[in-house]
């Protein structure tokens, strides 16, 4: 009978796709990103894509969007450049957090408000962790755009023509 319940029970947990997600969310996932100061570093050896470009891969499997942009190369148009950032600044995560360790054994409860309560409590938990992946989204971002060399040639072609336009005005 133990067999047949465990079975079952994954089977209804499989089955649904609101469950299934959140099954597939506790999987083991590497959340680490870039510190962000590689440039400085390793200097001319530094291989932004390289080293960007998996991270932002693994992390779109979460994406709620079925297709979601390449980091592309240091030939990529800025254009796309800049969608592929607009596209992780939007970012939206199917990400489940429900069925991770909870806090609070919710089958413990001695009545129906300490059972509210703890229920309460662990879907506090959850958001918070959420809250927590779209920082973590957020700070990769950041770094990213920061040692972008094709954000830096961009700023400084632009910075260039500022001062072209304040010399011809002299």
């Amino acid at each position: 009978d133990e067999v047949f319940l465990a079975i079952q029970d994954a089977y209804t947990m499989l089955s649904d796709p609101s469950k299934r997600r959140a099954y597939d969310s506790t999987n083991e996932f590497d959340d680490t990103i870039p510190k962000g100061n590689e440039a400085e570093k390793q200097g001319d050896a530094f291989d932004f894509f390289a080293t960007y470009g998996p991270v932002f891969r693994s992390n779109s499997r979460w994406s709620n969007k079925p297709r979601v942009p390449d980091l592309g190369d240091d030939g990529t148009p800025l254009e796309h450049v800049h969608k592929f950032y607009e596209f992780w600044t939007r970012f939206d995560s199917w990400r489940d957090y429900s069925l991770d360790e909870p806090e609070h054994d919710v089958e413990q409860a001695e009545c129906r408000e300490e059972k509210r309560w703890m229920m309460k409590e662990n879907d506090k938990i959850a958001k918070k962790k959420k809250m927590d992946e779209y920082a973590r989204i957020a700070l990769l971002i950041d770094r990213a755009r920061a040692n972008d060399p094709r954000l830096k040639r961009a700023r400084e072609e632009e910075a260039r023509a500022k001062q072209e336009l304040k010399d011809a005005r002299r």
